[in-house]
């Protein structure tokens, strides 16, 4: 493929990531980072767009490369910036109108004016720490479930850096190239054939990382309770099955609590049901201290918690009832003017080696919570299988 024709490809593909990228934003409005995308694509269409028209009339030297450059530069600064804002971080967007300023200025040393080859080995470098801090951000927050979704961009980055290195190391090793603007050479070629492979895979690579995003976002809308942030009662049954097979085929202990905050109706009938949420929200909060990083906190209905303990025999398990019900007393929480003590009832149960669902331990604790409830309030009941015993 000619230069010409390569250059109205890339001109192209910028056009459509523009496109592709805008119109994704206008389905998903709360994305910013596809307007950062968006501007990038715009900035290399500028870029080619320039360039074929040096093909068919002569350009001021202002124009190009001055011009094509900044706008190339720009580019990929939004590119980087884009990233940032996806990740939630400042997208620091001075620097690159900073970069493209200098881009646009440093045409005015007479040693960058004198021939393509100079600006090449000038700009490389630089174009490598803006590919080097993409690959940086996409490494170090596109963690867990993103990662995946962000190896696309993060591959494409690092090939765009290797080619960059590449080419450096045969600028500066061989003799006078004789480079011109937008020449056929190979060597000049390869560098748009490198830009036009980026933008087109790239914006697949964008919309990639922010559907993504979306599906986490929509499977936790499914799962998470949106008051507490604990899993609702549709997230209980699949996590409750994986624990219970885990916990048989291991013959590892599984504990289980059901926890139901007193007289919580005369808390709403009091102080409204803005107050009543924040009551709620107080005991999941102090709850949460108390509980290990991989236990599992459920809202099974109104004011009523299912709290899973993998690994907890019945010892571990009752102490950390006793622990959560003098914990909740004894922090009271400003509802209106007034500062109440809150208190709970809760049935704690185990996983028994008869057992053949997870349902029969919460059937247990549900058991063991009534009689908590029956039994004065403020309770902790434990049933062991056989029968009910008071714990506190």
């Amino acid at each position: 493929m000619d230069a010409y024709t390569l250059h109205i490809a890339t001109a192209f593909a910028s056009a459509m990531m523009t496109i592709s990228l805008l119109g994704l934003f206008i389905a998903s409005p709360r994305e910013y980072s596809l307007l950062d995308w968006s501007f990038a694509g715009l900035c290399f269409l500028a870029t080619n767009g320039l360039t074929v028209l040096v093909f068919h009339f002569p350009q001021p030297f202002w124009v190009a490369p001055v011009l094509t450059n900044a706008f190339y530069f720009a580019g990929h600064c939004a590119v980087l910036m884009g990233v940032r804002r996806y990740f939630g971080l400042k997208t620091h967007w001075q620097f690159g109108v900073a970069v493209a300023i200098f881009i646009a200025a440093v045409h005015a040393v007479p040693w960058v004016q004198a021939s393509v080859a100079n600006r090449l080995l000038l700009f490389f470098p630089l174009l490598m720490l803006i590919s080097g801090l993409t690959i940086s951000v996409l490494w170090r927050y596109g963690a867990r479930e993103l990662r995946l979704a962000c190896m696309p961009l993060l591959v494409l980055e690092l090939l765009f850096l290797l080619q960059l290195l590449l080419r450096t190391l045969i600028l500066g090793t061989s003799a006078e190239m004789n480079l011109t603007y937008a020449g056929s050479q190979f060597f000049q070629t390869s560098g748009t054939l490198a830009i036009f492979v980026f933008l087109s895979l790239g914006t697949m690579a964008c919309a990639t990382m922010v559907i993504r995003r979306q599906e986490l976002e929509l499977r936790q809308l499914t799962t998470t309770d949106p008051l507490t942030g604990w899993f609702n009662r549709r997230a209980l049954n699949d996590i409750a099955v994986r624990e219970f097979e885990r916990s048989a085929r291991t013959s590892s202990e599984l504990g289980l609590m059901v926890l139901d905050i007193d007289h919580f109706k005369k808390i709403n009938d009091t102080y409204g049901h803005v107050d009543g949420d924040a009551a709620l929200k107080h005991v999941t909060n102090t709850c949460a201290l108390l509980l290990r990083g991989y236990d599992y906190l459920f809202r099974f209905g109104g004011e009523e918690f299912v709290i899973l303990l993998p690994g907890s025999d019945d010892e571990c398990t009752r102490k950390l009832a006793n622990r959560l019900r003098v914990k909740i007393q004894n922090e009271p929480v400003t509802l209106g003017q007034d500062r109440v003590n809150l208190t709970v009832s809760i049935g704690v149960a185990q996983r028994r080696e008869r057992d053949q669902s997870w349902l029969q331990i919460l059937e247990r604790a549900d058991s063991a919570l009534y009689h908590a409830k029956q039994s004065g309030r403020d309770r902790v009941a434990f049933h062991n299988g056989l029968e009910l015993s008071q714990v506190s």
